[in-house]
């Protein structure tokens, strides 16, 4: 497939006592059917798309295949300081920004058409070849509902306990990358306004020469020669740093961007690890809510015994003491002590049958604690019930060991596919880099020869200018 966007149009519609203004791209499409799609249809299609609906279709990809590195379409705004050196403004409809969004809007294409799994895709050919109705069958995939349902797990990172190391490392490394080329970019900009201001300089030295020559009769030509080379010398670096723009920057700006893709891949990797640990922990509680029900079920019959006839024995034990503490009383003391005895002897009773009340107390109170959680597991119900419920625990434990082999399963196929897609991007990226720095160094070689060639034209007619002077004024002395 040949794909090329070309034609940047501006549009109006007036919508509900609104006037939306906006830019459309004509997307040309030459398939000739070696090669290509087998469902895409063999010609030349040509439809009018916005920027909207091609970041439409990369949301697509990027919810349709979370393991692939989806190539990025250019910024919506560029940035205040971009291209300071043209006084290039911010505004959309400004012909140098809409001319560079169409050239990343093609490169973008062009991504996606290379890939191998990409260009297959039925909604990819589907935007290249149906102007109508082509958002209908971009919203009857339901990916929308896909994303809405992922929003809130983005930052699932935060809890994740075990991260990949693979997955670590290469969001390290996506870190990385988009960092250093923020810093080239930085750089490259400074040192473009330098070059920039230097050879703009030259201008003035040809204004220079121009005023030298309304007072020079006698050197007019050479001085007007002069001040067109400076003034060709000034111009020619407009077009050099344009040029560096396109192949350069623009490229590397690219890749900054790709960071975000690499970013977006680890993210998705941890939800998948933060779900897996989720399920892990389910598990865990189911496991040992099932012991613990099983446990309490078995000691269930001899704890409700030992609880009943605890007290019957306490009650049992403190009747003997009190028999004795009375015939012992009795025996040690008269007749005529007997009632004042009895009278001592009734704060020491009732301590007792407080204590033993106490203990009464206690031991119905654990006893009425373990037949609340037993209740709230199992309720009020017979043993055949409570054997239901036990199964019912051991299916969930089954369903939930099912879920974890899923999600195991789902994040090692994760995994492997964008191992696999990493790969692929790295060639890429190797190749790009290398033709990016092969290209960049012969042209700089050529803006070097040619400031050479400017500057020993320019240097031998200043000298030559300089020594006819000279003899000009020691001809005017000697008058």
């Amino acid at each position: 497939m040949d794909i090329t966007v070309t034609e940047p149009e501006k549009r109006v519609v007036n919508t509900d006592m609104l006037k939306d203004t906006f830019m459309v791209y004509l997307v040309q499409t030459k398939c000739t059917g070696h090669g290509g799609p087998d469902d895409f249809e063999k010609g030349t299609h040509s439809v009018w798309r916005r920027y909207s609906e091609f970041d439409l279709l990369r949301n697509y990809f990027n919810v349709t295949y979370p393991y692939i590195i989806i190539p990025p379409i250019p910024e919506k705004k560029l940035p205040s300081f971009h291209m300071s050196w043209k006084n290039i403004t911010t505004d959309t409809f400004d012909q140098d920004f809409i001319e560079r969004r169409r050239s990343g809007l093609e490169a973008f294409l062009h991504r996606v058409a290379q890939h191998p799994t990409l260009c297959q895709d039925r909604i990819f050919h589907s935007f290249l070849q149906k102007e109508e109705g082509w958002k209908e069958v971009i919203q009857s995939t339901n990916f929308q509902s896909k994303a809405d349902s992922r929003i809130h797990k983005l930052n699932s990172y935060f809890r994740v306990q075990r991260v990949d190391k693979r997955f670590g490392d290469l969001r390290h490394y996506a870190d990385n990358l988009h960092n250093n080329i923020a810093a080239i970019l930085r750089i490259r900009h400074r040192m473009v306004n330098s070059v920039f201001f230097i050879y703009k300089g030259h201008r003035h030295y040809g204004s220079m020469f121009s005023d030298w020559a309304s007072m020079e009769p006698e050197m007019v030509s050479s001085l007007h020669t002069v001040a067109r080379t400076m003034a060709s010398f000034s111009d020619s670096i407009t077009g050099v740093l344009e040029d560096e723009e396109l192949n350069f920057h623009d490229l590397l700006k690219e890749y900054m961007l790709y960071a975000d893709s690499i970013r977006s891949i680890t993210k998705k990797h941890e939800i998948l690890q933060f779900e897996i640990e989720r399920s892990e922990e389910a598990l865990v509680n189911k496991r040992k809510l099932r012991d613990e029900s099983g446990l309490s079920q078995s000691k269930s019959s001899s704890s409700t015994s030992d609880n009943v006839s605890q007290p019957d024995e306490d009650a049992e034990q403190q009747d003997e003491h009190s028999s004795e503490d009375s015939e012992e009383q009795k025996q040690s003391t008269g007749p005529e002590d007997e009632s004042s005895q009895s009278v001592a002897q009734k704060p020491r009773s009732a301590m007792v049958s407080n204590v033993v009340g106490g203990i009464g107390k206690v031991s119905r109170g654990f006893g009425s604690v373990r037949r609340k959680v037993q209740n709230k597991v199992f309720g009020e119900d017979a043993p055949e019930i409570k054997e239901t419920k036990l199964k019912a625990i051991d299916d969930n434990i089954k369903e939930l060991e099912k879920t974890l082999d899923e999600r195991r399963l789902e994040a090692k196929n994760f995994g492997e596919k964008a191992n696999e897609d990493l790969e692929r991007f790295y060639l890429q990226r190797d190749n790009d880099i290398r033709e990016l720095l092969m290209n960049y160094v012969s042209m700089q070689i050529d803006v070097c020869k040619k400031a050479r060639s400017y500057n020993m034209a320019s240097h031998e007619r200043i000298i030559w200018l300089f020594i006819n002077h000279i003899k000009l004024l020691k001809i005017r002395k000697e008058i």
